[in-house]
């Protein structure tokens, strides 16, 4: 919940980078000009011993080359010195630059990292709605703390960059100074080979006219080297201004930074004191999470229970279902098995009467016979041949009707049982008995076998040997 916001010591603005090459330029034009004037000195003071005096003075010239030996020794060093500086300069340069970067990448990622939480907190009000009005509590009194954070923050990084340019500035101060000391002395030890050529005018006023060019070139470096002096003077006051506002800014940054301490102390405290109470806060959303998962779990249950309940109902409804299209079946099947069942009794009805008709026959041949005297011998064969198919016949006939009323029996009980629902209630015994269907099948067969038999027994062998033929027939063709 609290970000972390890193200090630097680096500066923001561009105004300490301006400040430096101010603080930086005249000191590097001091020394680049310094250079330029002892050039120019340079050549005055080789020449100068190298000149054979008016007197003759030979043995004199390598006491004279000393002084000029030594001066450029001297102007050697101090440009070894220059560079060296000039590198440092060039490697502080480069070390303020890579702070700069690191400070930038630094923020870059601490807003990222805002960003991010930010978006998690989102996240969170989202998925708890039910905690919205402590949510936004939480995210004001996290915003006061981030604001007062990134003040604090904010404030420490501008101590410490003013602290850093005061540093600097003392430096180069320091710097300066050291400068401006080697300069006096620079002008003293000039100011001595001055003297000494001074004192060495009066010996070589034989060769005045000679070397009064040099001492006019020696004239103009001079008044160079005096403005020179002037132009650094007047810098020297400026810097020391400089240096005093610096100093004064100084003080007032440290009088602010005092402040500002004083409020981080207090922000801190009530930092503090919040973080309590979000504690107190997570620790009674925890509960309230735990007591939500648990409604939930309960309410997974109760949909898992109904869903299960919803299930069982619809297998209810599937059954019920396919009872009523077994119902719709069986009763199809009752509806062809009466038409069936009308058919035969229509065939019964109709052998019936060709029975009657066939026993009217018999009686009346039998009548003839008996009246006809003259047909006595055949009608006695026939009498005896009769009786023993007739007999047959009658047995035939009346056991085909016995079976054929014990099977419409059957059939109208097994009617009256599948119409009452009996075979419905007891899937037990379904299963392990054949099916009402399949039982009026076999009614309905036997009775076709028993119409059959009647129908051959009853019509003449002519008749029946043709039916067996055609039979035989349809059977070599199927």
């Amino acid at each position: 919940m609290f970000s972390y916001q890193p200090h630097h010591s680096t500066p923001k603005d561009k105004m300490s980078t301006s400040l430096k090459m101010s603080h930086s330029s005249p000191t590097t034009h001091q020394r680049s000009s310094s250079p330029s004037a002892r050039r120019s000195l340079s050549p005055a003071l080789a020449r100068r011993p190298g000149s054979p005096s008016r007197n003759g003075a030979s043995n004199r010239s390598p006491i004279k080359q000393y002084p000029a030996q030594h001066e450029s020794d001297t102007i050697q060093k101090q440009r070894r010195e220059l560079q060296l500086l000039i590198a440092e300069l060039k490697d502080r340069d480069r070390e303020l630059n890579e702070m700069a970067t690191t400070h930038q990448k630094q923020l870059l990622a601490w807003e990222e990292d805002r960003q991010r939480i930010l978006t998690l907190e989102q996240k969170c009000y989202r998925q708890e709605g039910e905690l919205h009005s402590r949510g936004e509590q939480i995210k004001g009194l996290t915003a006061q703390l981030k604001m007062l954070e990134s003040d604090g923050s904010n404030k420490s990084s501008a101590l410490e960059s003013t602290q850093d340019q005061l540093r600097r500035i003392s430096e180069k101060h320091s710097h300066t100074q050291l400068h401006l000391q080697e300069l006096e002395e620079k002008n003293s030890t000039l100011n001595g080979s001055l003297m000494d050529l001074s004192s060495t005018v009066g010996e070589l006023e034989a060769r005045e006219q000679e070397l009064l060019t040099m001492l006019k070139l020696k004239d103009k470096d001079l008044v160079e080297a005096s403005n020179h002096i002037s132009e650094l003077s007047t810098k020297l006051k400026k810097l020391d201004f400089q240096f005093r506002e610096c100093q004064r800014s100084a003080a007032d940054a440290k009088k602010s930074a005092a402040e500002w301490k004083q409020k981080c102390a207090d922000a801190k405290q009530e930092g503090e004191k919040l973080k309590n109470e979000l504690t107190k806060q997570q620790t009674e959303n925890e509960e309230q999470y735990i007591e939500l998962q648990k409604a939930r779990q309960e309410i997974t249950d109760l949909k898992n229970d109904a869903a299960l309940a919803s299930e069982r109902e619809k297998r209810k409804d599937q059954l019920i279902e396919l009872q009523r299209s077994k119902q719709e079946r069986a009763d199809a099947e009752l509806t062809s098995l009466r038409q069936l069942y009308e058919r035969q009794q229509r065939d019964l009805s109709l052998l019936h009467l060709n029975l009657e008709s066939s026993k009217d026959l018999i009686a009346k041949q039998q009548a003839s016979l008996e009246s006809s005297p003259s047909s006595r011998p055949a009608s006695r064969v026939s009498i005896h041949s009769s009786p023993s198919k007739s007999p047959q016949k009658y047995r035939s006939a009346t056991s085909l009707e016995d079976k054929h009323s014990s099977l419409l029996n059957a059939l109208d009980s097994d009617i009256t049982g599948i119409v009452n629902g009996e075979d419905f209630s007891l899937p037990a015994a379904r299963d392990q008995d054949a099916s009402p269907t399949s039982k009026l099948h076999r009614l309905l067969t036997e009775s076709r076998q028993m119409v059959q038999s009647l129908e051959r027994s009853t019509l003449p062998p002519y008749v029946s040997r043709m039916d067996r033929s055609r039979t035989s027939d349809k059977s070599e063709t199927e």
